[in-house]
């Protein structure tokens, strides 16, 4: 392994600068969380983090994909051109009220995936980088992208030409399921593809006091759902995951509604099986229907491909890291059904994610409305991602 840390000089600045800026990025992660917003509603945080972009005197351009934040920093001296990415969006998710200081302001949203931590992360790194733009040579663009839960964001960034003269990219994400203080990650696939879908199961209606007289989509769309629960259970054999997770209908408790529409996401590891399991999918929603005298209809909404990390810029990290915080805090990772658009950018780009540990030994799950990060974790999130910037750089 081959050690990637800077001189003993520079080494000294990247720690005396996050240091430096650790207590000010826990105040924007806080800021960040108090005051959250869903994807392509992130209005106040595109202006938050491009405002504190321009004070640093760099070129900034916002709307980008939307309500996108781009921030470029410019060595003067030739290089390569690095994408640092973060995701800025929350969840539709009312914070428990535990007495946090920072709780959520914003009923019915809340920041339940540490994206407010990516944010404050990358904008402490965009500080860091430009104090020390003596120290490296090449290009750095900070994208702050939009609805990365609706995953549509980074494909609306990259329509709007984020990728544009991008050599590598990189970034992280905040995790409970892994202890403070600790680095994942690994070469080739990581995270699972993602396809939306949405199916509307319609009847006849009537008069809840007469169902016979009505084609209830109700306990249809019950009957779906549980089929759908088989079909995932079988699909977890081979590393894919079916879940419904969404389900709207009727009006009235005593009106049989018409039709009852749901939702959720299947997510796989075999781009082969990606299209096979959709139709499976929309094929069993079709067939319990249709036994009961019902029709129902398929779509599909957004998603993104599986990620996988480029072995040539993964070993580059690895090294650095290993280096820096020493080969016991830098776990290798197995692949997740999770996934992310950061996928869209490493199909465009050779380039990295890694996972930064924030868990404690109380930690939920993410997604779960008491989710919070220990913010210790935020500190060695802005010294790795400077690391892997500067390693990708070099």
């Amino acid at each position: 392994m081959r050690n990637l840390l800077p001189s003993e000089d520079l080494n000294a600045k990247i720690l005396a600068e996050v240091a430096r800026h650790t207590e000010r990025t826990i105040a924007m992660r806080r800021h960040l969380h108090a005051n959250p917003e869903l994807g392509f509603e992130e209005h106040a945080t595109s202006a938050y983090v491009a405002d504190r972009c321009s004070a640093l005197g760099l070129d900034v351009r916002r709307g980008v994909g939307g309500t996108g934040v781009i921030a470029d920093l410019d060595s003067g001296r030739p290089g390569r051109t690095v994408l640092v990415r973060a995701d800025m969006d929350a969840l539709p998710i009312s914070e428990v009220d535990d007495g946090r200081p920072y709780r959520s302001t914003v009923p019915g949203v809340m920041h339940a995936c540490g994206h407010d931590g990516h944010t404050a992360i990358a904008l402490s790194v965009a500080h860091v980088l430009h104090t020390l733009g003596d120290h490296w040579s090449g290009r750095v663009r900070m994208c702050f992208q939009p609805a990365e839960e609706l995953d549509d964001g980074a494909r609306r960034m990259i329509r709007d030409g984020v990728m544009e003269g991008i050599d590598r990219a990189v970034g992280l994400h905040l995790t409970s399921l892994m202890p403070t203080g600790r680095l994942g990650l690994g070469p080739g696939l990581l995270l699972a593809s993602l396809d939306t879908f949405h199916i509307t199961i319609t009847g006849t209606g009537g008069h809840a006091g007469a169902p016979d007289g009505a084609i209830d989509p109700v306990p249809i769309t019950a009957e779906v759902i549980l089929a759908l629960r088989d079909l995932g259970k079988r699909a977890r054999a081979d590393g894919s995951v079916v879940t419904v997770a969404q389900v709207n209908g009727g009006a009235a408790p005593n009106i049989i509604p018409a039709e009852v529409a749901l939702a959720g996401t299947i997510r796989t590891s075999d781009a082969e099986g990606r299209v096979a399991l959709r139709e499976m999918v929309e094929q069993t929603a079709r067939d319990v229907a249709e036994r009961h005298g019902a029709t129902s209809t398929f779509s599909r909404g957004a998603g993104c491909p599986s990620l996988t990390n480029d072995p040539v810029v993964t070993s580059l990290v690895l090294d650095a890291f290993a280096g820096a915080f020493g080969p016991d805090r830098v776990l290798d990772v197995e692949p997740t059904t999770g996934s992310d658009d950061m996928a869209l950018y490493l199909d465009e780009v050779p380039g990295c994610y890694y996972a930064v540990g924030a868990g404690s030994p109380d930690a939920v799950p993410h997604h779960h409305p008491a989710f919070d990060i220990d913010e210790r974790s935020l500190a060695v999130g802005v010294e790795s991602l400077t690391r892997a910037v500067l390693a990708l750089l070099a």
